[in-house]
């Protein structure tokens, strides 16, 4: 039973109704705890609140009213007068992110918007303060993508604005969504193709060496990077150490008194690092780990991918199911769970030129749309959108920047918006679908991440091939944005 930090309210370990707990008891017994005169909410089907509970060996054994509380007390009867405070079951968080609550050391947005501008100067700073020598990585977190970013008439590009605020370091920013990013020019140079070749990110490579990931790195209107790397691209450059920071020793106790003063007494981590899970371990096994916790194993399935590009599926179940065991007897922890990211987001950034779509699996195209951007007031008007059949657009070929510039000051749009976009899934359609079937078999419950139309007939194509097994597996599905 947690006690919530907030005044009035007490929060019970469990999240169904009360009513439902005390249905097996018949019989009077003393009771170890007895809770009166408060508001008790049963979540029962007829919502009733009841002012007393008593509880008997961990378990509710009585709710209703104060009267027949009474008759459970004993002398060692531990009485809790409620003075109208409330009692609600406790809640189940199904998609969190622990440690992620929890403040670390380094270079943190925080999630704050910013200007281009006002981004440079907190990049700089934060090589400052980090006393960083030329050359040395920074890594950033927390950066609000879909918010701030504002361009003014020297910053058009987040590639731009890092360039200003860490010219002599390479810099990787991670976006507070989990799946955006961005680099500066020395860190887009040391991008390595597929095999291992440090060719870094330009128009050209992005024409040959890196032509798969035209869909998750952002250009300017010339066609070469304007700083934003999403998804997998992500994985192109040297991640820098310690890019996440390094939570602090009490950070796993510091998640509990977080869900406690919000009455969470369980949660699904929606993807849980294996190297951190253990630290929750070492809590429970203390008996200080004041929640259940359900992990969603993560391995990318890109890393288990056979010479012929099909999933090695054997490999990447046995290093699940070793994860799974190590935690099968520790009851607060279920390592049952694995989670599958079958595509993007859909947020793209309108400020961008042109601007970035987003990456989000979808059965139709993307409309490309036609902004006017007030760099005064930061007022964004939609001004229409392309048509892919237009006569322009037909006109589209290899252009020099002249040519772009131009074709943009008649048009109103840029060349590269006649191209169209239904977004990517994160792995080949295949692999997702064998991936799916082999957690299955195995007996992990499958945490997906879809948004898009497309991503979602592909898991529901992969779920409808599951049907008729008797496992007892599971499955969810996150966000579902777009159905």
């Amino acid at each position: 039973m947690n006690a919530s930090n907030r005044p009035g309210i007490w929060c019970l370990a469990c999240a169904v109704p009360l009513v439902a707990l005390v249905a097996a008891c018949t019989t009077p017994q003393v009771a170890d705890q007895v809770f009166t005169g408060g508001a008790i909410y049963t979540a029962d089907p007829d919502q009733r609140v009841v002012p007393a509970l008593a509880i008997k060996d961990d378990r509710i054994v009585y709710v209703g009213a104060n009267e027949g509380a009474s008759e459970l007390i004993g002398k060692r009867t531990q009485v809790h007068r409620l003075d109208g405070a409330m009692i609600l079951p406790g809640l189940h968080d199904m998609h969190i992110h622990a440690l992620a609550m929890v403040p670390r050391d380094g270079c943190d947005l925080d999630s704050e918007p910013m200007t281009l501008a006002e981004l440079a100067t907190f990049i700089a700073d934060c090589i400052e303060d980090q006393e960083l020598a030329e050359g040395d990585w920074l890594g950033v977190v927390q950066w609000s993508f879909s918010t701030g970013n504002q361009p003014d008439e020297t910053l058009k590009t987040i590639r731009q604005a890092l360039d200003l605020g860490a010219p002599r370091n390479p810099v990787l920013l991670w976006g507070n969504d989990g799946h955006h990013g961005a680099a500066n020019s020395l860190a887009l140079a040391q991008a390595r193709n597929a095999e291992g070749e440090v060719v870094g990110i330009s128009r050209a490579t992005l024409a040959t060496d890196f032509a798969e990931y035209r869909e998750t790195i952002g250009v300017d209107a010339q066609g070469e990077p304007n700083g934003s790397i999403n998804e997998t691209a992500r994985d192109l450059t040297p991640r820098p150490s310690g890019l996440f920071g390094s939570p602090s020793p009490d950070a796993v106790q510091q998640v509990g008194e977080i869900l406690a003063s919000r009455g969470i007494t369980s949660i699904m981590d929606a993807r849980m690092p294996r190297a951190q899970l253990k630290r929750f371990k070492s809590l429970a096994e203390r008996s200080e780990l004041t929640y259940n916790l359900a992990a969603a194993l993560f391995l990318n399935p890109s890393h288990y991918i056979n010479s012929d590009g099909t999933l090695d599926a054997d490999t990447i179940i046995r290093e699940l199911d070793e994860t799974r065991s190590h935690y099968a007897s520790t009851p607060q922890i279920n390592a049952n769970f694995a989670k599958v990211f079958v595509d993007g987001v859909l947020e793209g950034n309108p400020l961008a030129e042109p601007p970035t779509q987003p990456n989000a699996a979808v059965l139709e195209a993307y409309r490309q749309p036609r902004f006017h951007y007030d760099s005064e007031t930061h007022d964004l008007e939609i001004l229409g959108y392309v048509d892919p059949g237009s006569a322009a657009c037909a006109s589209v070929g290899e252009s020099t920047p002249q040519q772009i510039s131009g074709f943009h000051a008649e048009h109103g749009f840029f060349p590269a918006q006649c191209r169209q976009s239904r977004g990517v899934l994160e792995h080949d359609e295949t692999v997702i679908l064998d991936y799916m079937h082999a957690l299955d078999e195995a007996g992990f419950n499958i945490h997906a991440h879809v948004i898009g139309d497309r991503a979602m007939r592909v898991v529901l194509d992969g779920l409808e091939a599951l049907k008729g097994t008797d496992r007892d597996t599971r499955h969810s599905l996150a966000h579902i944005q777009l159905v």
